[in-house]
This record gives C-alpha cells, sequence and structure tokens, in this order.
C-alpha cells in the first residue's frame, strides 16, 4: 500500500517439491491440456515503426499474453498438499533488479537481508557478535 505494507498477508517465494512419481503421472503432457487453463496478462508488445525503422515498445497494452504458472498443477495434488507458512523478512529475499544506490531486491538487498537474519539467528542461540551494529559487517551461515 501507499505506506509500504503489503497489501495481502501471504505470497509464495515458489519453493516447491514434487514426487517424481507426481510429475510423471498428474503431470504428464496428456493430462496438463485439460486440467490448466491460460491466465490472461494484457502486455505492451512491442510493435515495428516504419519511421523509426525500429521496434517500439507502446505505452499502453496492445497484446494478450497466455500464461501458465508452475503453481497451477497445485489442484492435480489433491489431498497431498502442504504449506509452510514463514517471515518473510527471515526466509525469503527476492531478487529482481540489478543492483544501485537505493534499489530493492536487488543481490546487493537480499544479500544484506539475508546476512541481518542470520545475524538475529547466532543472537537469538545466545550468541555474540563484534560490531552487530554494522551493517558493512556480513555474517553467513553454512
Amino acid at each position: 500500500d501507499e505506506t509500504g505494507k503489503l497489501a495481502f498477508s501471504s505470497g509464495s517465494v515458489c519453493i516447491h517439491y514434487y514426487s517424481l512419481n507426481f510429475l510423471k503421472k498428474e503431470c504428464h503432457p496428456d493430462n496438463l491440456a485439460s486440467a490448466l487453463h491460460f491466465h490472461i496478462a494484457r502486455k505492451a508488445i512491442p510493435e515495428w515503426n516504419d519511421e523509426a525503422g525500429a521496434a517500439v515498445k507502446p505505452l499502453k497494452p496492445n497484446g494478450v499474453k497466455l500464461e501458465t504458472f508452475i503453481f497451477d498443477v497445485f489442484k492435480l495434488a489433491r489431498s497431498k498438499f502442504g504449506v509452510f507458512e514463514v517471515q518473510r523478512e527471515e526466509e525469503f529475499a527476492p531478487i529482481k533488479n540489478a543492483s544501485g544506490v537505493g534499489v530493492k531486491d536487488s543481490p546487493v538487498t537480499a544479500v544484506l537481508q539475508m546476512s541481518q537474519a542470520q545475524k538475529r539467528w547466532i543472537e537469538a542461540a545466545g550468541g555474540k557478535l563484534i560490531n552487530s551494529d554494522n551493517d558493512a559487517c556480513d555474517v553467513e551461515i553454512s
């Protein structure tokens, strides 16, 4: 939202475990065509501009993309399905952008977030860190 809080309480970090039997049987291509449906995504698709002599990306969506997602097969698992709920800041640091000053969800911010989480784990286990207030002090539990 406008204050920076998440609009929804849950999300998927897309870490999924499937049995080989499930993939071979339930996710066989013969089953998927009838089991899955397409998600419609309206996209701004680059189009050729003769005057510019190049492809130009329009400002508004001009096309439709039909998508399926890895989580669409969840319904095929029927009753053999489980979910783990975790604290986002402890378990998930997305990398969606190149690193840069003030850029979120980058390799630099992911390393910093995981380092801070692992500092908390050490302290929660009774460990003491020297310079623990210094963000430049990286910690990695391997």
